[in-house]
């Protein structure tokens, strides 16, 4: 199984980055964005009055800056791969 999730995240990947770089890179900058206003309230706040429980745990683990660039850097490839993977639906 793993084999054919493989070949066809490699055959739609061909063209994809070209085809589709204006939508990844307002993906990535509301992505960052968000990290942004992230970053801001849990200097003010602290990690703890995050909703997210992942992104509560890395940010107390790494801080409250390093902890939401490391969770947007994930949901970006997280969301950039899917879109490869399933890319009929990328558009949308």
């Amino acid at each position: 199984m793993a084999s054919w999730l493989l070949d066809k995240f490699r055959e739609n990947y061909s063209g994809f980055l070209h085809r589709y770089r204006w939508f990844i890179a307002v993906f990535v900058l509301a992505i960052f964005c968000d990290a942004a206003s992230t970053i801001h309230f849990m200097l003010i706040e602290g990690p703890g009055v995050e909703i997210h429980p992942l992104i509560r745990l890395v940010s107390k683990i790494f801080g409250p800056v390093v902890g939401p660039v490391m969770a947007a850097v994930g949901k970006t490839l997280a969301g950039v791969g899917l879109c490869i993977f399933c890319r009929r639906f990328a558009a949308y």
